[in-house]
């Protein structure tokens, strides 16, 4: 799984003194677990709003989808012993924009999709000869891509070839 941001990163955006005032009980041989764990954390968390339509090894080197996840695991530092969240603002701006990017209102600029999102329809055929798998796709009057594991109907095959 790709990560999206990264202790530097927030350090950064949150200040090295705010880091430290943050994470001054962590013992240090957990400190890279607890790093590793939060940036995991936020990029997951931008996953799930955009691995719908992008790819992660895109959104991986993205510099606006890298900085909403810094935002994301600043905000959650920020909150980390009780505190009230510095970042809730921002986050809460975030959140709303990660919203409209899945539902499709909104595209993440600069980023191309994993997938088209062109309308594709495919004509199907019942075919008897075959005891499981009888829906069959019949390609030659099919509109838009097909898909992997699509059965496509034997009797057309040669047509495809032509």
């Amino acid at each position: 799984m790709a990560v999206y941001t990264s202790k530097e990163e927030i350090e950064t955006l949150f200040s090295i003194a705010g880091v430290v005032n943050r994470t001054d009980d962590i013992p240090r041989e957990k400190a890279d677990q607890f790093w590793a764990s939060l940036c995991e954390t936020a990029s997951r968390e931008i996953d799930l709003y955009l691995e719908r339509f992008y790819a992660p090894e895109d959104l991986a080197t993205h510099r606006l989808v890298r900085y909403w996840a810094t935002l994301v695991a600043c905000h959650l530092l920020s909150e980390r012993r009780g505190n009230p969240a510095q970042f809730a603002t921002r986050y809460e701006r975030i959140l709303d924009m990660l919203q409209q990017i899945y539902l499709g209102i909104r595209q993440v600029p600069g980023l191309p999709l994993k997938a088209e999102l062109a309308p594709a329809m495919s004509n199907l055929r019942i075919d008897d000869r075959f005891a499981v798998h009888k829906i069959r796709v019949v390609p030659q009057i099919s509109v838009g891509r097909s898909y992997p594991g699509q059965q496509i109907d034997p009797s057309y095959l040669w047509e495809m070839y032509w």
